[in-house]
């Protein structure tokens, strides 16, 4: 069986939009909940997952995105953050990994990657958007999403700045 390691370092700038309290906003209470917590040293940014920082880390499983169940093949994540960088470490088996496209902000969510979703305030409705394939390709992107069946859209200009990927 093959495996494919990504592990994602991204800027703590898209982490906080400076406010010390956040807005008031409609929460989803059945979105799971993760800890992440902070880690001593920051992680190696290499494609393993032997740095100790990473032994701080909960493991996470990941389900399918109906909720339906776990994927034939399993998909785990862990997280920690500093000061000024989020880390997130994916460990993906994949009898088959392959990837065609090489250059950043490719139609990458057309093939196999790993992706993030952050959304500061939990509200769904702008968040930030990484990808990375198993060619170290990545995506990034600033979605918005007015809800109440509206398309959203993708502002695909936006660039994570000091965002840092190994596969």
């Amino acid at each position: 069986m093959k495996s494919a390691w990504f592990v994602v370092a991204i800027a703590g700038m898209i982490l906080s939009s400076g406010c010390l309290e956040p807005p008031a906003v409609e929460r989803q209470d059945d979105l799971p909940t993760y800890i992440c917590r902070r880690a001593p040293v920051a992680p190696l940014i290499d494609g393993k997952a032997d740095d100790r920082a990473w032994l701080r880390a909960d493991r996470a499983r990941l389900v399918l995105a109906d909720g339906s169940g776990e994927p034939v093949q399993a998909t785990t994540f862990r997280a920690l953050w500093t000061d000024r960088h989020l880390y997130i470490l994916f460990e993906c088996v994949d009898d088959d990994v392959w990837a065609g496209y090489t250059r950043h902000d490719d139609k990458l969510y057309e093939q196999e990657v790993v992706e993030v979703f952050l959304n500061e305030n939990g509200d769904r409705k702008a968040y930030v958007e990484i990808e990375v394939s198993p060619n170290n390709a990545t995506f990034d992107a600033l979605i918005l999403n007015p809800g109440g069946g509206k398309r959203f859209k993708g502002l695909l200009d936006y660039e994570c700045e000091g965002l840092q990927t190994a596969v």
